[in-house]
């Protein structure tokens, strides 16, 4: 009897002796993981599967050799906050770990999954996120992932929907969304304060704000974020924001149907490239820079196609290469372009066509030191500020001013598309060959 007993003992399931045991051991080295049903969770129960998912992380945290907690598929449900919590553990030896889903569903009944540690610069926690479908009732409607301090997180594969924000970063550096997708979020991707931090291959749709990125200009906080290759559409508030923040880059990215595609608040040395911003309903600008308390300083704006009015304010000492916009049917303002208190700009290879606009840019009295080249515009040009060079292209309808005259500091060379003559005003006269 004695030894049947023992037998039965050395042949029960490793799950089975985590889950009721308060000390646990692993009785195999190769294992390098643990798993939520080891202490408990049940995928395919209605129970909650918070407290259960607590302890293995705790367990992963503090236990050599574990670097990843598998969930087995299924629906996980949330109603309380998973923590990974290295929040006043001073100088403790801190590891990270991936959260592997398999294609997990996480029901986000009343918690989020939080990284967090102390707000000093190289937390070295390396955590991972890896194939999840996280969802809410919206009902309680908490976040998806919430990250504060923690450095080097990767979140990849991942689907979030109706979350309040899918993923949520705050002082932190070094991170990585890759492929991830958001759905009906009040925000999809937030940031505060994070620098050298990747966005790649995602998606927002229907959120209220799709991506927004929050800093102070400070190039030691909150420098270096990069858009990629990612798309955001039918937003309520804003596909894309990005306010206060040093150095960004914004490259390869779609957004569309919204009344701000892209919001760029006293931003300095960006970079936006290789974009396209489509119909923004209802809005007076479909791609805006804004000055609030500082302005928009050494931008690098390249092959840019937008279908909605583009306005440039507080936009100084940047280059604008390849900004081309076509069927631009927004009528709430009569220009496709404007400029305002901006200096110091060089245009070229600038083209507006098939617009149902007045004018195809203006320029208003607070911009200076304009350079304009090798462009075609379908509409005339309004120049109400100072000190313009603007030479070899096409602009059917010609430059206008308000008064009908041309300031002593312009330098005009153009060939006007409606009577096909070439036109030089220099020094205020105007001539026709």
């Amino acid at each position: 009897m004695k030894l049947s007993v023992l037998v039965l003992f050395l042949f029960l399931p490793f799950s089975f002796c985590l889950a009721q045991t308060s000390t646990i051991v692993s009785v195999n080295e190769k294992v390098n993981f643990v798993r939520p049903e080891d202490f408990g969770a049940n995928a395919f129960d209605d129970k909650d599967d918070s407290p259960a998912i607590n302890q293995a992380v705790a367990y992963a945290m503090r236990t050599e050799g574990i670097t990843a907690i598998n969930f087995g598929g299924g629906k996980y449900i949330i109603g309380s906050d998973i923590n990974a919590n290295y929040k006043g553990k001073g100088n403790l030896v801190r590891k990270g770990i991936l959260f592997n889903g398999s294609n997990s569903t996480i029901f986000l009944k009343g918690g989020r999954f939080n990284i967090l540690t102390d707000i000093v610069s190289q937390q070295d926690t390396k955590f991972s996120f890896k194939n999840f479908y996280f969802y809410t009732d919206n009902v309680s409607r908490p976040d998806g992932i919430y990250v504060e301090g923690a450095c080097f997180v990767d979140i990849s594969d991942c689907i979030f929907e109706r979350c309040a924000v899918g993923i949520w970063i705050k002082s932190s550096g070094m991170n990585n969304i890759n492929n991830c997708k958001f759905w009906g979020c009040m925000t999809g991707v937030r940031t505060y304060r994070v620098r050298d931090t990747y966005i790649d291959k995602c998606h927002a749709y229907a959120c209220d704000y799709g991506f927004y990125f929050e800093g102070v200009n400070d190039s030691g906080s909150d420098g270096n974020i990069t858009l990629s290759n990612s798309v955001a559409n039918a937003c309520n508030q804003s596909n894309i924001t990005f306010n206060k923040v040093y150095a960004p880059v914004i490259t390869g990215v779609t957004a569309e149907q919204c009344k701000n595609n892209l919001k760029v608040i006293s931003t300095q040395f960006g970079t936006l490239a290789n974009s396209f911003f489509g119909p923004a309903p209802n809005s007076d600008y479909g791609m805006e820079f804004v000055q609030n308390g500082m302005s928009n300083d050494f931008w690098t704006i390249s092959n840019i196609n937008t279908q909605d009015r583009i306005k440039f304010d507080g936009l100084r000492s940047s280059t604008i290469t390849g900004l081309s916009g076509k069927l631009v049917r927004n009528t709430r303002q009569n220009h496709a372009f404007l400029f305002s208190n901006s200096a110091f700009l060089t245009l070229s290879g600038v083209n507006v066509r098939e617009i149902d606009t007045q004018y195809s840019m203006l320029f208003e009295t607070s911009t200076e030191y304009i350079t304009v080249g090798q462009f075609h515009l379908d509409k005339p040009v309004m120049l109400r500020g100072q000190t313009y060079s603007i030479k070899n292209g096409f602009i059917k309808g010609g430059i206008k001013t308000d008064s009908g005259k041309y300031g002593k500091l312009m330098n005009l060379e153009f060939t006007d598309d409606s009577i096909w003559k070439s036109v030089v005003v220099r020094n205020g006269l105007i001539m026709y060959f």
